[in-house]
């Protein structure tokens, strides 16, 4: 998709950080008419500064605090 758009000067696409191509440009974005634009960035990102950052939340199984899963597989949970 990415190459694609970056031989089409008209289009416009919305994806990871990570399928940039020399040839696309990444967006400053802001959240409402006259606020300051937030550049796409890693740390931006990270942050939650950037308008389109989500989050991804994951249920759980079990009574609220107490530990249900394998530790290994909170720590991956935890890490992602």
């Amino acid at each position: 998709m990415m190459a694609g758009l970056g031989n089409d000067k008209y289009a416009i696409a919305y994806s990871g950080i990570r399928e940039r191509t020399p040839q696309v440009k990444a967006l400053a974005l802001s959240v409402r008419d006259g606020a300051p634009y937030i550049p796409f960035s890693l740390e931006t990102v990270a942050n939650r500064s950037y308008p389109l950052a989500g989050r991804c939340t994951l249920p759980q199984p079990g009574a609220a605090g107490k530990p249900q899963l394998d530790p290994e597989i909170a720590e991956f949970l935890r890490f992602i």
